[in-house]
Order: C-alpha cells, then structure tokens, then sequence
C-alpha cells in the first residue's frame, strides 16, 4: 500500500511537471513568435490634387506583395487624402507592432522638407503658404515615435518620397528633397536618393529606385545593409550617376529579409519568358518544358493581391504556389506540373478575369 501511494504521488508530481514543462514551452514559443513578428506600413500616394504621380501606387503594391513574401504582416494604403486619416493608419500600425520584431515603414509619393523636418503629403493636402505643411502634411517623425514607442529590435524606414514637389515653388524656407534623419537606435532610414536630392517619378511602370529595391530584397543570404548597398549602385549606374540612394543607421543586429537557407525566392530571372528556373526559387527545376501543348486559363487579381486562378473551368489557385517577380507572378501548379505566368500582375488588382497561355 505504501509503495501504490508513493508510486501515485510520483505519477501527480510527473504530471505537474509535464504540465509545467508545456506552459513553459507555449510561454518560450508564443515570446519567439514576438521576437520573430514582422509588420510593414505600406503607402503609395498618386492622386494629388496639383497633378497624378505615375508609379507610385504601383511601387506600393509591388512592395506590399514582396514583404509578404519575406514573412510580413502588411498593411497596405493607397492614396490617404488627408493628414488625419495618415495618423489614422500609423496608429493601427503602431498597434501591431511587437517588442523584439521587426517594424517597416515604405512610403512612395510626394515628400518635403520644411526648417530641417520631413513631411510626407496626403493626396488632398492643399498649401499656399509652408505654415500650413505642418497641418496639412504628416511629419516622418510621427512615424518613428510610434516605431520607438513599440520597441522592436528592428526598425526600418523607407522613403520614396524625394520626387520634384509643386508645394515647394510658393513656400520660401523650403529646400529640395528631404532632409537626413539621425537613426535612433535600433533604426535604418533609407532615401530614394541622397538628403537635399531630387529623383525622376520614372518613365517605367516601376520607379527606378524601388524596382532595384524589390529586387534585391528577394536576394537570399543578404543583410540589410548589403541589401540597399547594392541598391545603391545599381541606381547609381542606371540613373548615370544623377541619383544616389542614401541610408542612415544605427541598427545593433543583423537582418535579412531572406536567409541564405529560404527556398522559397529567386535569385537572377531567367532570360526565357517561359523558363523561371534559379537555384533558389520556389519553381522547382523539374516543372519547367520549353516545348509542348499551349494551355489556356484564365486569372483575376483583387485589390488585396489575392489571385484565383482556372483551367477549364476548374479552379486551382488553392493547389498553386507563387513566385512575384518585378511586375509578373508566377504560379506554379504541383498536380499539373505547369507553370502559369500572371502577365503585368500588379497593375491589374481589379478582380477582372484575363486570358493567358502557357506550356505543358
């Protein structure tokens, strides 16, 4: 009896403990999943009342989807009317924010830099005079308080926002492009082009800044500071040495938006339109055929980025796994064993259905 007893104390104690170790690993695992937590702020302003910008929605959606791609939570804005509504949206991204994460901040549009502070234009904004920037207009620094205020390991900011401004004929203290911001700890700020320096809205669909961005991102095994290195010359080479991307920081730790062991993003693209094979690349080797029967199919893209895609009627898009790459995304069926190429994809989220071709 004495031995059933002791043996039955040991069985409570080892069930406690079980049950210690389990909460205690939850506790470790949901701490890790703050630590690992990734949000990005995206915003792309086009509509201004003093006349469109051409690219800047589409850099937007462009780099909504290859931060999703990269493990983020994003949120994605286009054309904020006003400087309410833009406070608005930095404070739910404030609130999603993490201790220990990742924060990102990507703004393309209209900038401008007033007595040394940076602003970032609404769509609406209307000012005659630079008194009016501060209430009309959303300071950088808005965004960086809210950033700090969370405590993420990792905060990066990102501005496109150095294009020719129509506000800065009228106002008198107000200087060409935007002014440089000390980092706080734990920060890198990145300019489409060097503090005081103005850039070219592009001819391309894409700016020419954010499409040398978007794709180095996805460069496996890169940290972030090689990352906008190297966006820095090949910005420089292609702009012919008239714009020069510029970075502050002050970031403690290394971040990669893809380690070296991700398979799931390209490396260099392929020169073959049907042919998307790289070594790191979600489109295994063995799906590519360079000859065979045509397949036709249809695809509609929302506004969310979400795509459905049909063969004969039949809706695969939940047995298919995706590869964006610049403006096209590629959809490659397991089942099938085809590949699928979603033509000028971020520029037709409108959920209208489209033709396409591909090979078996």
């Amino acid at each position: 009896m004495k031995r059933h007893v002791i043996s039955q104390t040991m069985k409570q104690v080892g069930l406690v403990l079980w049950l210690w170790v389990c909460i205690t690993g939850l506790n470790a695992q949901g701490n890790q999943g703050e630590q690992n937590s990734r949000v990005a702020l995206v915003i792309g302003n086009a509509s201004y009342l003093t006349g469109p910008l051409k690219n800047t929605v589409n850099d937007a959606r462009a780099m909504a989807m290859t931060l999703e791609s990269s493990g983020f939570e994003v949120m994605l804005h286009e054309n904020v009317t006003n400087q309410n509504e833009m406070k608005k949206v930095v404070r739910e991204f404030g609130l999603k924010l993490k201790t220990g994460g990742t924060a990102l901040f990507y703004y393309s549009g209209h900038g401008m830099q007033v007595k040394g502070f940076n602003y970032l234009i609404p769509t609406q904004a209307v000012m005659n005079i630079e008194q009016e920037v501060e209430y009309e207009a959303l300071d950088v620094g808005f965004v960086l308080a809210y950033m700090e205020s969370a405590k993420a390991d990792v905060n990066i900011v990102i501005l496109d926002a150095c294009r020719n401004n129509p506000f800065a004929r009228t106002f008198r203290d107000t200087k060409q492009g935007l002014s440089s911001i000390v980092a706080p700890t734990g920060t890198l700020v990145a300019y489409s082009t060097a503090p005081g320096s103005v850039a070219s809205d592009g001819e391309e669909k894409l700016g020419l800044y954010t499409k040398s961005l978007l794709g180095h991102m996805q460069r496996p095994g890169l940290k972030v500071e090689e990352v906008f290195k190297a966006v820095r010359a090949e910005v420089l080479k292609k702009s012919n040495g008239y714009q020069t991307p510029w970075e502050s920081s002050s970031l403690v730790g290394n971040f990669y938006f893809h380690h070296s062991d991700d398979l799931s993003i390209r490396t260099e693209p392929s020169q073959d339109e049907h042919t998307i094979i790289t070594d790191h690349s979600v489109i295994p080797r063995h799906a590519i055929k360079n000859a065979g029967t045509k397949v036709r199919f249809k695809w509609r893209a929302s506004h969310d980025g979400t795509y459905f895609l049909k063969v004969n009627d039949q809706e695969i898009s939940e047995e298919t796994v995706y590869e964006l790459r610049d403006e096209h995304l590629y959809v490659y069926h397991p089942s099938s064993n085809r590949v699928f190429k979603l033509n000028s994809y971020i520029y037709r989220l409108d959920g209208r259905w489209r033709k396409g071709v591909t090979y078996e």
